[in-house]
């Protein structure tokens, strides 16, 4: 079920400490509250940012439902962020409308998230564990090579290697790579 939040701007605490997702949730479009209860008992948060109007976070859509519904588990919650301090609610209901995410999207409307975690491109992707570091910070994958230049066969699965990793005790080989996308503008 998608879920659309208006407002984020209150800390709330997690283990005791305070985080950097805000949860002064006013609303959802469909007008049920938001899942605080799933996102704080999360062992890790696969959060993805987006603007509405980018080519290249259009594109990942699929891919980000396909990896949040593979992923799925008590343990992984998967979020989207729109970072843009002005989106005019036709202009996200257009983008849904014709990319139907399947995961949880949020407003970050203060911009306090995505100036928290340096968000500067999007789309980007970071995972974050219980204690609010960042274990993984970048693409989803390899599939742009710079803006507007695509690669025929994608080679690097950069995400879905983080969350086998994570799901297999096992290190995080590549803990960074630089997003490629669209500018955020703060």
């Amino acid at each position: 079920m998608l879920c659309i939040i208006f407002s984020l701007s209150a800390l709330y605490s997690i283990r005791g400490q305070n985080s950097h997702f805000s949860a002064d949730i006013k609303h959802t479009v469909s007008g049920k509250p938001a899942d605080w209860k799933s996102i704080t008992h999360a062992k890790y948060r696969v959060v993805f940012f987006m603007l509405p109007y980018c080519p290249m976070c259009k594109s990942y859509v699929q891919d980000m439902n396909k990896i949040a519904s593979q992923y799925k588990a008590d343990s992984i919650y998967f979020v989207a962020i729109v970072s843009q301090k002005t989106v005019q609610k036709d202009e996200l209901d257009d983008f849904l409308d014709n990319n139907p995410i399947k995961i949880p999207i949020y407003t970050d409307h203060s911009m306090k998230i995505t100036r928290h975690y340096k968000i500067d491109t999007a789309p980007t992707v970071a995972v974050i564990n219980d204690y609010h570091e960042v274990l993984y910070y970048g693409s989803i994958d390899n599939r742009l090579e710079d803006l507007g230049k695509k690669r025929t066969v994608i080679t690097q699965y950069y995400l879905t290697d983080v969350l086998q990793a994570l799901m297999n005790n096992e290190p995080i080989l590549t803990p960074k790579t630089k997003p490629i996308g669209c500018l955020v503008e703060d």
